[in-house]
């Protein structure tokens, strides 16, 4: 669209957080709409026009932009006129997320009137924040700087203004901005900026004023009068309207492009420097919005990527690290959520002029922020990773504005005899949260199923699939591969769905969407007896590559949306048609799902085809034609059920599909931790003994330590497929789920929705009371650790 106004300000950002750039630009003036038409023989400008609106162009992913600045709420305040919904000519925007709440916030300064602090609602919208953090100082406010210049992990802000100095705009700690002068010099000041001059590890301020450039030097704990002793020939660039800041000789310190003038930078570089640059993968490609958290020894720093105009902050990444050599740890937090953290840094480039200074590119990792809690089983030999398991039970994942997924909090999880093996009379069970997410736990048992040793046994879950008053247990005897399987492009994907061999079925065309592929089908000739009758399963055992909420709002925002598998038979015409609206997908990693064909053909013919948009990857399909049996079942409490700090799993990777290896563990920093309390460590026997609603709250990094009674040993016509069966939640952090902060509201049985509203309540009773009393006792504040090379081992 068109911006019809006068804009001097706007900015690239990704808003909502959906992988995107979006571009807000700040409304200055409406050029034909004089506000004080009574002045008309004397009109001053820019106050005597009315301010024009902000807009904020959505990036609907697909190449094409909507104006949201309304429907956003970006334009709140009113002027006089009432006909222009913005107060003041907004003359600078600065995103940042000013309250630490890890999304994206505008700060909007106006000339003529009080700021607008526009707070992330979240959903698409923002609230003006100005009064609740006392930022409601008015003025004639010319520019606009932001940098954590005094250390305490919140970003502050410079305002210029045109009649008197600028002030200073601080957090205090607690919600609420104090405004403090800026030094002298810093009088009219028409561009503005923080940045390390001279690299001693702390941002000084850079102002242009009618004496030309200024430098306040920051001293660690109040800042110096501006002067221009730095520049040679300051004046020469007196009331510059726009500064940009970056090291453009590559000899380790920030250099300045002002108006068309360059400014080089001839001694920062006695100290040390540092120099980072991003490639999103998730994120936007530019890492614009990231935030990157430097420790050298004693010095630590934050800086935020900007890319706006007037830029409220150096182009580059660069650190200033003193006589530091390099820095211990580097840790990104990106758009998409993923925290990164780096302690091994490169070789200085054959560029680099200077010996005292190294760049480094960090490309975002290809991590899953969250999945599910991870399940391990001794095998005779050491903890075998089983799948991740609870998928279902995923609460707040974004499904439409407003509407989040519903849980299904129960499952099955399948091991079979050969994964779980008794030891010291015990079967040892191990359940680990390892992601970033919480974990509400309200039952587990252990079901062990005894059946012919020739059988397979199949629990029927995946996620999508209606159960109610369906089979649980499905038998299998003579399994086999289809004839034939063919994708979408007619090619053979036979060798890859024979084998249970982690050679996968992924010939699909994936979106540029995490999650997402392009519609795809599979087809199957499962037998050449034409016209068989019988009972006839199709056994898929793979995993899903599952998109997250931001993902989900991306794809919304360019008319995408997923749907389930459905499967398809053809029909006595020879058509396809569907007879099963959704089969389901793999809840773990991998997970078999089980589809009863029986009485489902429409022809002669045996030929299937799965049609979906799902990133779901087989491993094997079998056919089964044999006629189910009974099976005796034996169910199983846990005699120690124990709560324990744990860690971290080495990852493995099998393509694309993430596994554990339980052997080796670390304790990272690279996972954020919601706030509230967790279930304290120890015994939690009683939490888990009954579906009530009583959950043991478990955090990242905890694991759960499970012991069954063995059983005895079967004759060899015989054996034991077990299932684990467990209800419970969970929840992770992407910014676009629902209620992604904090450990509560606790979910419960019969909720209408989660996050439910102000009509619901959770049940509690006095003694549930009494219990959660007792052993919700261990808190955690905060979503990040501090940058500390102890936690990045």
């Amino acid at each position: 669209p068109k911006y019809p106004y006068l804009s001097i300000s706007s900015a690239f950002v990704d808003a909502d957080h959906d992988g995107d750039l979006d571009i807000f630009i700040a409304g200055f003036t409406d050029i034909e709409e004089i506000d004080n038409s009574d002045k008309a023989s004397n009109i001053l400008f820019p106050r005597d026009f009315a301010p024009a609106p902000n807009w904020l162009l959505r990036n609907n992913g697909d190449g094409t932009f909507i104006d949201i600045g309304n429907t956003a709420n970006l334009n709140s305040a009113k002027t006089k006129n009432e006909k222009f919904l913005s107060e003041g000519n907004s003359i600078a925007v600065v995103p940042t997320d000013f309250d630490n709440r890890r999304d994206i916030d505008f700060l909007v300064l106006n000339y003529g009137g009080k700021p607008n602090l526009f707070r992330n609602l979240r959903d698409g919208s923002f609230r003006d924040v100005v009064a609740e953090v006392d930022l409601t100082a008015a003025g004639d406010w010319t520019c606009a700087a932001a940098g954590d210049f005094n250390k305490d992990t919140y970003t502050d802000f410079f305002f210029g203004r045109a009649d008197g100095k600028g002030v200073f705009v601080l957090t205090d700690g607690r919600g609420k901005f104090v405004l403090k002068d800026a030094p002298t010099g810093t009088e009219n000041a028409t561009a503005s900026q923080f940045l390390d001059y001279d690299n001693d590890g702390l941002l000084d301020l850079i102002v242009s004023t009618a004496k030309g450039f200024l430098i306040s030097r920051n001293l660690g704990g109040e800042f110096a009068e501006a002067t221009a002793k730095p520049f040679k020939q300051s004046l020469a660039f007196a009331n510059a309207r726009r500064i940009l800041s970056a090291d453009l000789d590559n000899d380790g310190d920030l250099d300045l492009l002002a108006d068309g003038h360059f400014l080089r930078n001839d001694g920062g570089n006695l100290n040390n420097s540092e120099i980072v640059s991003l490639q999103g993968r998730a994120s936007n490609r530019s890492g614009t919005g990231a935030k990157i958290d430097l420790r050298a020894g004693s010095l630590a720093q934050k800086l935020e990527s900007y890319s706006a105009s007037p830029m409220p902050a150096p182009s580059q990444i660069h650190f200033g690290l003193g006589q530091r050599e390099k820095p211990d740890a580097v840790r990104v937090v990106w758009t998409s959520g993923t925290v990164q953290a780096e302690v091994e840094f490169p070789e200085k480039a054959k560029y680099q002029t200077a010996k005292n200074f190294q760049s480094f590119k960090i490309e975002e990792l290809d991590r899953k922020p969250s999945s599910c809690p991870y399940l391990y089983t001794w095998n005779g030999e050491k903890f075998e990773f089983i799948t991740d398991f609870l998928g279902g039970g995923e609460m707040g994942a974004w499904a439409g504005a407003g509407a989040y997924s519903y849980p299904d909090s129960d499952e099955f999880v399948r091991i079979t005899s050969d994964q779980l093996k008794p030891k010291n009379g015990k079967y040892e069970i191990r359940v680990t949260n390892e992601l970033e997410e919480v974990l509400f736990l309200d039952y587990l048992k252990l079901v062990a199923v005894e059946h012919d040793a020739a059988e397979e046994v199949y629990p029927n879950e995946g996620l999508g699939i209606p159960t109610a008053g369906k089979r649980i247990l499905y038998t299998a005897n003579n399994a086999r591969a289809p004839l034939s399987a063919v994708d979408t492009n007619g090619k053979s994907v036979l060798p890859q769905i024979e084998n249970l061999d982690r050679r996968f079925y992924d010939s699909f065309k994936s979106l540029n969407i995490r999650g997402y592929a392009a519609t795809h089908n599979l087809t199957l000739n499962l037998d050449d007896k034409k016209g068989f009758e019988g009972r006839t399963l199709l056994l898929l055992t793979g995993w899903t590559d599952y998109a997250f909420s931001s993902d989900n709002l991306a794809a919304a925002q360019s008319g995408k949306s997923l749907f389930l598998p459905k499967l398809q038979v053809k029909n006595k015409k020879g058509e396809w048609q569907t007879v099963i609206d959704s089969i389901g997908i793999s809840i773990g990693r991998p997970q078999t799902v089980v589809v009863d064909l029986t009485g489902k053909f429409l022809s002669d013919s045996r030929e299937v085809r799965i049609v979906t948009n799902f990133k779901t990857y087989w491993d094997k399909i079998a056919v089964d034609t044999s006629e189910q049996t009974n099976v005796k079942t034996i169910e199983l409490k846990p005699q120690q059920a124990n709560l324990r700090a744990r860690g971290f799993s080495e990852e493995i990777r099998y393509g694309e599909m993430i596994a554990a290896n339980y052997d080796t563990v670390t304790n990272d920093g690279h996972w954020k931790y919601f706030s509230g309390n967790f279930t304290k460590l120890g015994a939690v026997n009683r939490l888990l003994d009954a579906i009530d609603d009583v959950f043991v709250i478990s955090k990242t990094g905890d694991e759960l330590v499970l012991s069954f009674e063995a059983l005895p040993e079967l004759p060899t016509n015989k054996k034991y497929t077990f299932l684990l069966y467990a209800d419970g939640y969970s929840k992770e952090m992407d910014i676009n789920s629902g209620s992604p902060d904090a450990v509560y509201p606790l979910p419960f049985k019969g909720m209408k929705k989660y996050p439910y509203g102000a009509d619901e309540r959770f049940p509690m009773s006095v003694e549930k009371q009494k219990i959660y009393d007792e052993y919700i006792t261990r808190p955690v504040r905060g979503f990040l650790p501090r940058v500390d090379t102890s936690l990045l081992k």
